[in-house]
């Protein structure tokens, strides 16, 4: 592996470039002459419900002016800076020359150019070795194409882990051999601001090569590796440096995130489920299903990802015949630190900080994969040397292991292999044994033009038949998903866009139907209360659980506030989109109807600006029920004891509240997917599943208009999930239902409904998955509106603030307050806002288990709230440092290079 002194001729690179070229036109054809948009709805659904409206609203921040700091579109508002993960994403800022509503055209344009950017790389990469042009059109080929940049590269942004690693590791040759530093510290640089997570395994890995690298080199000894290490470490901490203005803000918030908890516990082995799914993944991406039927573990994506090409797999032990020791002995120590990750969970555990089992890391052993083929391939064509014994051997080894995977997926996990998984493991199949001969002969013929050409067009039907199916072979949304007005672009953008004509306060709208997901409100823009975001802002988590709100997926998907009404209106929420007059909440009156949208408007709303009085002790709070806390919170504004202190506001206390029971008379009304096998209900009622959609429905004795709260003990033999639905004409829709999350064995479950307008039916879905369950004290309870609750409204807005601007970073306004009170914001409590209250500033404090507030003194003041994300100045400095440590660094070299001249 010695440098290459020469370089391939323009028409040699340009053959490679116009095959992969050619290939990629094929695989993402559907895209580029936009029949389809690059957007999934399987098990790739985070195409459409989280990374298009993400990127939608980020280009839309950017056009319209603003800093992309904070953002009242997500959730409650959040940090968008650090919490949207296409902040550091460079090619996709390309998106920026691209009209808004048209961005999703553009998703396969940007996918296939990241492929040729990672491939471009590679090449360089390869070309710093002694190797010939046929193991380069190989090699830049198979990097292009590989099983991960196809597969995770559907999550947009994943495909730039393709990109960097192979990038740093270039830098990193360029580094040693070269002493050229630039590129080293310009990859650090953008891996540093693209992620985080993948910055820490990748330097993990870089540290591993690096190490095993040196062994290579002839005149090693351990002083020149501790030097090597310096001289790496400090271009590496620089690159860091640069990358502060985004690294730093991020590392901050993600580690107040509850994600970042480290709870997970790791076992000694993996499941065989793992095992058997690791195996097949080896040949190809689809050998155990293809998006939502796949059959292995975790799912189509978070599954590891081994697939380069079944080539690799023949070449990668041909490596350690075709070197010497000085070569072989590093790779087998990488293969064996590999292997060990692969195998035992502790490591992918680990590198996830252990928070989740996560597989991302896969990328390396592919690159590696690649990386040891090609010079294997090399080898062989240089020398025409090929250990057929070894080679017969592996493929033999390859086709036994298969024979018992493939009988512990039908006997052991129970999978039913036909169709599409049996379909890729005969392809496999096929060739393996074509690799096999090709490369057999290949070394046995004088004229092996022919056979470099059969390997080549038996390669690029491999990935095509392999990659294609991934690509095309799945439901996506159509191109004129946009032109026929549907999902994001339905009638809500023309009710809320009549909403905003008239009305330029700051408010919240809620919704009674998605119209795709819970980002919603990041294309069509407006203020809501809904969320699906991996890193949802820390204290409206800490509210939600507080309240016992529920959400999933852990904290990830927020969907609302469970319609509790005390609390939207608390909160600001003003209006009501609704497709139908059912289920409307108590206070709210019809508007107006835009394009068979209703818009309903609440009369109790509340500004973002209110204030009160009154405080109750955290501790006493979190002793009452759900509904006791939503009516308190109207009173008075929660505080901890180390606040409590420091107001002047005055205590108050809660009376307990009595609630009128309602007692299920009468039994089910009707059941289906599911067997009874005894029925006391409902006090006690048996049922075996026999689907993943087994439902209940109860008749109430009449409809009643409330707040209701279900409780029931449930038995099942593994974690599902559950859902309640309620309706007023015995017709059900996902709108008016809530997940329940079912834990094994026995438990007793409490599930807040919020408020609902004439109740008359009830549809219990136990579970989603077959099985024998029970439930035991099936009760409902109900209470009515609270007669003060105008009153409540009306105290709360009698001095609030007016708002004269806003914007997703500044507020400003005025209030008038005739006795100390307290402020009370409703923004998520993050410390990167900061209050002046008549140009001095003053100290936000966290009111109403996460919320924003400050003591008001009596009088006429001005209001103005700006925010900066924790850690951005503090990350400029050390960006602006690290700058000047590379003018200094480069610029004394550049002049005492011109001093010496």
């Amino acid at each position: 592996m010695k440098k290459l002194g020469t370089t391939l001729s323009r028409s040699e690179t340009t053959k490679i470039f116009a095959v992969l070229g050619v290939l990629c036109l094929f695989m993402y054809w559907n895209f580029l002459s936009l029949n389809k948009l690059y957007v999934y709805v399987d098990s790739g659904a985070d195409t459409i419900n989280s990374y298009w409206p993400m990127l939608s609203h980020l280009m839309y921040t950017l056009k319209s002016g603003e800093l992309p700091f904070w953002s009242f579109n997500m959730g409650m508002g959040m940090d968008m800076y650090t919490s949207n993960i296409f902040i550091g994403d460079v090619l996709n800022y390309l998106l920026i020359f691209v009209p808004n509503e048209d961005i999703a055209y553009a998703f396969g344009y940007i996918a296939v150019l990241k492929i040729m950017i990672s491939s471009f790389i590679f090449y360089k990469l390869i070309l710093r070795f002694n190797i010939s042009f046929f193991s380069v059109l190989i090699g830049t080929i198979l990097f292009g194409l590989n099983g991960y940049m196809v597969l995770w590269g559907q999550h947009y942004q994943f495909a730039n882990v393709m990109i960097y690693f192979p990038l740093l590791i270039l830098s990193f040759e360029r580094l040693i051999i070269n002493k050229q530093q630039k590129l080293f510290i310009f990859a650090v640089f953008l891996i540093a601001i693209y992620s985080y997570y993948f910055l820490f395994i990748m330097t993990i890995f870089l540290f591993i090569y690096a190490s095993l690298r040196y062994l290579t080199f002839v005149d090693r000894n351990w002083k020149g590796y501790i030097s090597l290490v310096f001289r790496a470490v400090g271009n590496y901490i620089i690159g860091i440096m640069i990358a502060g203005f985004i690294l730093i803000p991020t590392v901050v918030y993600v580690l107040s995130s509850p994600r970042i908890n480290g709870s997970v516990s790791p076992t000694f082995f993996d499941s065989i489920n793992y095992y058997v799914t690791s195996y097949f993944r080896l040949f190809s991406n689809n050998t155990v299903g293809i998006g939502s039927d796949f059959l292995g573990v975790i799912f189509y994506y978070d599954a590891p990802i081994f697939y380069s090409s079944i080539l690799c797999l023949l070449l990668i032990p041909q490596f350690f015949v075709t070197y010497s020791k000085k070569y072989t002995i590093p790779v087998i120590i990488l293969y064996v630190v590999l292997i060990i990750f692969a195998i035992f969970p502790f490591f992918s555990i680990m590198l996830n900080a252990f928070s989740k089992l996560y597989y991302r890391w896969t990328f390396v052993i592919v690159f590696f994969n690649i990386l040891f083929s090609v010079f294997a391939l090399d080898q062989i064509i240089k020398n025409k040397v090929l250990n057929l014994k070894l080679l017969l051997l592996t493929s033999g080894t390859f086709i036994v292991l298969g024979i018992l995977a493939y009988n512990l997926s039908i006997r052991t996990l129970n999978w039913s292999m036909e169709g599409i998984p049996n379909h890729f493991i005969v392809l496999s199949l096929v060739f393996l044994i074509i690799y096999t001969l090709l490369l057999g002969f290949m070394t046995r013929i004088d004229n092996s033009f022919y056979f470099k050409s059969g390997i080549l067009i038996v390669l690029c039907f491999e990935l095509f038949l392999n990659n294609s199916p991934s690509i095309n072979d799945r439901p996506t949304v159509d191109a004129d998903y946009i032109q026929n007005k549907q999902g994001y672009f339905d009638d809500t953008t023309s009710a809320i866009e009549n909403i905003k004509k008239n009305d330029s306060s700051f408010y919240r709208i809620n919704k009674n139907y998605d119209s795709v997901h819970l980002n919603d409100a990041l294309i069509q823009k407006y203020n809501g209360f809904d969320s699906y975001n991996s890193l949802n802002s820390p204290s409206y988590i800490t509210f939600l659980e507080y309240m016992n709100i529920s959400m999933g997926m852990g904290n990830l998907l927020i969907s609302g506030l469970d319609n509790r009404i005390y609390l939207e209106t608390l909160m600001s929420q003003k209006y009501l989109l609704a497709k139908d007059d059912k289920s409307i909440p108590y206070g709210y009156v019809f508007k107006t109807n835009v394009n068979n949208i209703n818009v309903y408007e609440n009369k109790y709303w509340l500004p973002l600006g209110i204030t009160y009085d009154k405080f109750i002790p955290k501790e006493q709070f979190l002793q009452f029920n759900n509904e006791q806390k939503d009516v308190a919170m109207l009173q008075g504004a929660v505080i901890d004891e180390s606040t409590e202190k420091n107001i002047k506001l005055e205590p108050m206390s809660l009376n307990q509240m009595n609630e009128e029971s309602i007692s299920v008379k009468g039994g089910l009304k009707q059941s289906s997917n599911l067997s009874v096998s005894e029925n006391k209900f409902p006090s006690f009622l048996k049922i075996t599943a026999t689907n993943s959609d087994p439902n209940l429905v109860i008749k109430l004795e009449k409809k009643y208009s409330g707040f209701f709260t279900l409780h029931f003990k449930a038995s099942s033999n593994d974690k599902s999930e559950g859902q309640i639905f309620w309706s007023g004409d015995n017709s059900f829709n996902e709108a008016d239902s809530q997940k329940i999350s079912i834990q094994e064995g026995t438990n007793e479950y409490e599930v807040n409904l919020g408020y609902i307008s004439d109740i008359s039916s009830l549809r219990l879905d136990i579970a989603n998955i077959p099985g024998i369950y029970t439930v035991q004290d099936f009760k409902l309870q109900y209470k009515t509106m609270d007669s003060k609750y105008s009153k409540y409204i009306n105290d709360l807005k009698k001095e609030s603030m007016t708002l004269e601007k806003v914007s997703n970073n500044y507020l400003s306004g005025n209030i008038i307050v005739d006795h100390t009170k307290l402020l009370f914001l409703s923004i998520p409590y993050d410390k990167g806002w900061k209050i002046k209250i008549d140009g001095k500033e003053a100290e936000l404090i966290n009111v109403n288990l996460g919320f924003m507030g400050v003591e008001l003194q009596a009088g006429n003041h001005e209001i103005e709230l700006k925010y900066t994300p924790p850690g951005l100045w503090l990350g400029l400095a050390i960006s602006c440092l690290g700058l000047l440590f590379c003018i200094i660094k480069f610029g004394y070299k550049f002049y005492k290079r011109r001093y010496n001249s």
